[in-house]
C-alpha cells in the first residue's frame, strides 16, 4: 500500500502502476537528500526483457574506492534510470537526464550523477540519473538514452514532465553521449515497438561538461558525430587544462556553429578533469552551474 501511496504523490494512478510496475523496480524517499530539495525517488528498468546489444556480464557492483569518495559502478547490464521529484517544481516542468561519465567503463554515479540530481532539483528541475551499459558498451549506451527519452516524453504525465521540455546533461563520457544523442534523433538504433516509439527522441536542448572522445587522433571529430539535421541548442563548459583535451568542446562548437546551432561554451583556464561540482569557489569555474542555469533561462526552459 505504501508504493501506491507513494505514486499518488506523483499524480499517478492506480492503473498506470500496473501499467508500468513492468519496469519500476524501486520507490523511495529522498528526505535526507542535499539541501531538502528532493522529495521522492523512482527507480525504472528501461527496457522488458533482454536489451539490444546485449552483453553477457559478471553481476553489477561498485568498483573498490580510491579515495576520493567518488562512488563508481561497473558491469550495468540492465539499465535503469531513476526519476526525482523536487520539493518545488519550477513552472516550466522541465526535466533534464543525466548521463554520468566513466570512460564508459564504469560510471562515477554520484560525482556526475546524483550529485546533480541534487542540484537540480534545488531549481526545481525534475532530475533523472541514467545508469546506462558499461563497460564497453557504447552502442547500448547510446540505445539506453535514445530509450531513457521515449519513456520520459510517451509517460510525461506520470511525472509532471512538459514533453518539450526534456534535455540531457553529460560529463566526460556522459558528454559524449550527449552530443551522440543531440545529433542523431531521426532514427532509433534498437527495434521499435508500436505506441510508445512514435514519440520524438530528439532532446531540447543538451548540456555537455568538458564531453570526451568527440575528436579522433587526426584532430577530427569522431565519423559518428555528424551534424546533419539540426540539433537542439547546446551549452558547454570546458578547461585549457583538461588532461583529455579541450578540443573535444572547442571542435563540437565549432560544428555546431558552423551549422547555425544555438550553441554557447564557457572557457577557463584551471580546473581539469571530473569535477562535477566540486570546483572550489575561488576558482572561476566553480560558477559553471550559475552560468547553466542562466543559459536554460535565455533559451526559455526554465523560468
Amino acid at each position: 500500500m505504501k508504493i501506491i501511496n507513494n505514486y499518488k504523490r506523483w499524480g499517478l494512478t492506480l492503473c498506470t502502476y500496473l501499467v508500468l510496475s513492468l519496469w519500476i523496480i524501486q520507490i523511495g524517499y529522498c528526505q535526507n537528500s542535499k539541501h531538502g530539495a528532493l522529495v521522492d525517488s523512482v527507480t525504472i528498468h528501461l527496457w522488458k526483457g533482454t536489451p539490444p546489444f546485449h552483453k553477457n556480464l559478471p553481476p553489477e557492483k561498485r568498483m573498490r574506492s580510491r579515495g576520493d569518495g567518488v562512488i563508481r559502478i561497473t558491469d550495468v547490464s540492465n539499465p535503469t534510470m531513476t526519476v526525482y521529484h523536487p520539493q518545488k517544481i519550477n513552472p516550466d516542468h522541465t526535466a533534464i537526464i543525466i548521463c554520468p561519465g566513466g570512460g564508459y567503463s564504469h560510471l562515477a554515479y554520484n560525482l556526475e550523477g546524483t550529485d546533480i540530481a541534487h542540484w537540480l532539483g534545488s531549481k526545481g528541475i525534475i532530475p533523472i540519473v541514467l545508469k546506462y551499459r558499461v563497460p564497453n558498451q557504447k552502442k547500448g549506451a547510446f540505445a539506453d538514452v535514445q530509450r531513457a527519452i521515449t519513456i520520459l516524453r510517451s509517460q510525461h504525465r506520470n511525472w509532471d514532465i512538459n514533453p518539450d521540455k526534456i534535455g540531457v546533461i553529460g560529463f566526460s563520457a556522459g558528454g559524449d553521449l550527449v552530443a551522440w544523442i543531440i545529433t542523431h534523433y531521426k532514427k532509433r538504433i534498437y527495434p521499435t515497438e508500436n505506441g510508445m516509439n512514435n514519440v520524438s527522441i530528439k532532446p531540447d536542448f543538451g548540456i555537455l561538461i568538458y564531453p570526451a572522445y568527440l575528436v579522433n587522433k587526426e584532430d577530427m571529430l569522431e565519423n559518428d558525430i555528424k551534424i546533419q539535421d539540426p540539433p537542439p541548442p547546446a551549452f558547454l563548459i570546458q578547461t585549457q587544462d583538461d588532461p583529455v583535451g579541450y578540443r573535444n568542446s572547442l571542435f563540437f562548437f565549432n560544428a555546431l556553429t558552423k551549422h547555425h546551432v544555438q550553441a554557447e561554451i564557457s572557457m577557463f583556464s584551471h580546473g581539469g578533469h571530473g569535477y562535477g561540482l566540486t570546483t572550489p569557489k575561488s576558482n572561476p569555474l566553480s560558477n559553471w552551474p550559475n552560468l547553466c542555469v542562466r543559459w536554460l533561462k535565455s533559451i526559455k526552459m526554465i523560468q
